[in-house]
């Protein structure tokens, strides 16, 4: 494999797009400092291995291939991820019943500041309404009063 070649599908497309770092214009695969980029991990794995060092996820073509003739599966990277749904699961659900906790403390305030709010217009309608009654029992009983003296 001459240095102009990709390690990885053997097309000889490597271009220098830093120093120190070469990209594979038809698989699209990293090489830093000599060193294959694991497309699922990004871990940096010694050029000539089959599998990363790391996720186990195939680097060539032909390990990627051999692989999935042999596990009859896709990649190890989301098969480990697949593993870890129950936990995320669990996990995320934990997070979902605190946010729960802190709406429903959310609303209860809000609930109470209503009922307070409430309350206080309650106390204001009954004061309007006994100044009125009385500042008509005060009107009606001038008027009597004029009534009388004008007979």
């Amino acid at each position: 494999m001459s240095a102009d070649t990709c390690p990885i599908c053997n097309e000889p497309q490597l271009v220098r797009i830093q120093p120190g770092v070469l990209e594979c214009h038809f698989c699209k695969s990293q090489i830093v400092n000599g060193q294959i980029i694991c497309p699922a991990c990004r871990r940096a794995n010694a050029i000539g291995l089959e599998n990363c060092s790391g996720c186990d996820e195939p680097l060539t073509v032909f390990s990627a291939v051999m692989s999935r003739q042999t596990a009859g599966r896709g990649s190890q990277r989301l098969e480990q991820l697949k593993g870890q749904a129950g936990v995320i699961q669990v996990q995320a659900e934990k997070h979902s019943q605190a946010r729960m906790a802190d709406f429903q403390e959310v609303d209860l305030q809000r609930i109470e500041s209503e009922r307070k709010a409430s309350e206080q217009q309650r106390l204001h309608d009954r004061l309007i309404y006994k100044y009125t009654a009385i500042s008509l029992g005060i009107f009606l009983l001038v008027v009597a009063i004029v009534s009388l003296i004008v007979r």
